[in-house]
């Protein structure tokens, strides 16, 4: 729905704009219940913010349809603006803390009209760290145990396998991706698997933001370019 509001419209009008917008949303509300069932409405919709940028990202393997419940904005307050995340990976506990870091820096330069070059750049930038060590104390999951480790019978996710190296496993796993596969963090023996970040955890993220700016995905994680 466009509401007719400029670009350069001020906060304050924005601001009494969606105001509007609820009270007249209430009124037909309350006049459709009453005129289809005979009761009076007890539904009264708020009007909680105001978003001056907003990003939909497409489903997974469902291109030209976004998330049921995912999305980023920038809140625009009077005088300050702020960063939401809902439902992606940057809020959710079983990413890593890099992850969450990763995304947030990527959607706040996409929101401030990041040209491609300098969102590649910056992609590229946390890929070089991964890959020389520098992000390695922010490269753990976290996952809990949602049944006795014997329960796990027909698959054996990687949380499971870590914790079946302890002698006594805790609710929470805390593990890291090794060549060797999952080891809890407390006793690696294998050298981190950068590669698995890289593709599990960086590629995914930075792939829901190319519809939206165009960036070369390829050489934004490798450092390459595809010459045809």
């Amino acid at each position: 729905m466009d509401v007719g509001l400029a670009k350069e419209t001020s906060f304050e009008k924005a601001h009494e704009k969606g105001n509007d917008i609820c009270e007249l949303t209430n009124q037909k509300l309350s006049e459709h219940i009453l005129e289809k069932f005979g009761v009076t409405s007890r539904l009264e919709l708020e009007f909680e913010k105001l978003y001056s940028k907003l990003l939909l990202p497409p489903s997974r393997g469902k291109s030209g349809r976004g998330r049921a419940k995912g999305y980023a904005g920038l809140i625009k307050k009077e005088a300050s603006e702020e960063l939401q995340i809902v439902g992606m990976e940057a809020v959710r506990r079983d990413w890593t803390d890099m992850s969450h870091e990763f995304q947030r820096g990527l959607f706040d330069l996409l929101f401030h009209e990041a040209e491609a070059a300098e969102l590649e750049s910056y992609i590229l930038q946390i890929v070089r760290e991964i890959r020389s060590g520098k992000k390695d104390d922010k490269l753990v999951y976290r996952k809990a145990l949602r049944k006795p480790l014997e329960s796990y019978t027909k698959t054996t996710p990687p949380h499971v396998k870590a914790a079946r190296l302890l002698d006594f496993p805790p609710n929470i796993i805390h593990y890291v991706m090794t060549i060797n596969g999952p080891e809890p963090v407390d006793y690696q023996s294998a050298p981190l698997d950068y590669s698995h970040y890289i593709t599990k955890q960086i590629e995914p993220i930075a792939r829901a933001i190319v519809p939206f700016c165009g960036i070369d995905l390829h050489a934004a994680l490798t450092g390459e370019r595809q010459l045809f």
